[in-house]
């Protein structure tokens, strides 16, 4: 996939120690994660809840579960930090998606990224941000430009605004005109 779509994010969820979970079918996991190289992976450590097909079935000791969960999220962090460090430099078009906090903005790129800057941009409004940094899940950048929202217009088909004819108010064909 990456030949074709060479800026492709890619985000996976992985279920860690599922019961019947054996060694070679966490290090097959390990390795699957190797080859695809996603730039996010939501990893978790199995544990058992009530009214689930897996409540019944035999978990594993909880050490083996921390030493495996804990190997697979430190692979999966160090591939999604290679993958980060490969955007620093390059400017990106974004939009505004939330303020994580008192000046900062998330932003999502075109292949929903997210990089964090410092500058004021409103909600839904679109700029270029230049990226300067990397952390475990988002990048984070400068804003070059901004382009905020434009606020919506309301549109009803067929209707006339007091200036869209002549500018005479209501247009013709208003009653009173």
């Amino acid at each position: 996939m990456r030949t074709a779509y060479p800026n492709l994010w890619l985000s996976t969820d992985i279920i860690a120690c599922f019961p019947g979970e054996n060694e070679a079918a966490f290090h097959n996991t390990v390795d699957l994660i190797k080859a695809i190289r996603p730039d996010k992976v939501n990893s978790t450590r199995f544990s058992r809840r009530p009214g689930t097909a897996a409540w019944s079935l035999p978990d594993m000791l909880e050490r083996v579960k921390k030493v495996r969960s804990r190997l697979l999220t430190e692979q999966c962090t160090a591939i999604g930090h290679q993958r980060n460090r490969l955007w620093i430099g390059r400017t990106l078009p974004v939009v505004a998606v939330e303020e994580v906090k008192r000046g900062s903005v998330t932003c999502r790129t075109q292949e929903y990224r997210s990089v964090v800057i410092h500058e004021p941009l409103l909600i839904g409004g679109e700029g270029t941000v230049r990226v300067t940094g990397e952390r475990t899940h988002f990048l984070t950048g400068e804003l070059l430009e901004a382009r905020e929202p434009v606020a919506p217009q309301a549109v009803i088909p067929g209707a006339r605004t007091p200036t869209s004819v002549s500018g005479v108010q209501g247009g013709p064909g208003v009653p009173g005109q």
